[in-house]
């Protein structure tokens, strides 16, 4: 998970257990990336479990978003790796959705633009009109049928991970283009899945 907009220690903690408390699978583990540095009152850098199976790792400076997404899932381990950012702009319980389709897929990236997606909170209309002129260019550059690059919840098998991520450079907010470019280049299935979703002010 992605932790944007986040000031103190304590807000970040407690924005990480919240986002934790519905993982009580022992199978599911979070990993938490703070774009920035993560430092105690004392001034002690953090790299920290903050409870069993939720750990926290820190940028040191503050990168981009491509680029702390590329630190956590370079870090996280397991059959399976969702990245999604801390703001629960789409709900953690979605993955009891998408992880039973991953066995006919290796990227499932989540959409606010098909049917069956439930938007709860609607963005601006200013950034709507933004993300359909930028779904419009990247289809028409990169001949993709994929509808909403920009949602922040996509699942990936382990192999499609570490193949994908070794790969990816951008470290601004066009990496999600990348990151789907990169895997229909290297072959890998993709397909988009309806998510809930409610825009969120902290959300990039």
């Amino acid at each position: 998970i992605f932790g944007s907009g986040i000031g103190g220690m304590n807000e970040l903690e407690t924005q990480v257990l919240r986002f934790a408390g519905p993982v009580d699978n022992p199978q599911l583990s979070v990993l938490a990336v703070r774009k920035g540095l993560a430092v105690e009152p004392g001034g002690e850098v953090l790299g920290t479990v903050m409870r069993p199976r939720v750990r926290l790792v820190s940028n040191g400076t503050n990168r981009g978003k491509g680029y702390s997404v590329r630190h956590g899932m370079r870090e996280a381990r397991g059959e399976a790796v969702l990245f999604t950012d801390v703001d629960l702009s789409a709900p953690i319980e979605g993955l009891d959705v998408f992880l039973p389709q991953l066995k006919g897929f290796d990227v499932l990236v989540g959409s606010r633009d098909l049917a069956g997606s439930r938007i709860r909170v609607r963005q601006p209309l200013a950034r709507r009109i933004l993300r359909k002129g930028f779904r419009w260019l990247y289809s028409l550059l990169l001949f993709s049928n994929i509808q909403d690059t920009q949602c922040g919840f996509k699942l990936f098998t382990a192999r499609a991970a570490r193949e994908i991520f070794r790969r990816q450079r951008v470290n601004g907010f066009c990496f999600d283009v990348e990151v789907i470019f990169l895997a229909e280049l290297l072959g890998y299935t993709v397909k988009e899945f309806p998510v809930e979703w409610s825009d969120s002010a902290e959300s990039k």
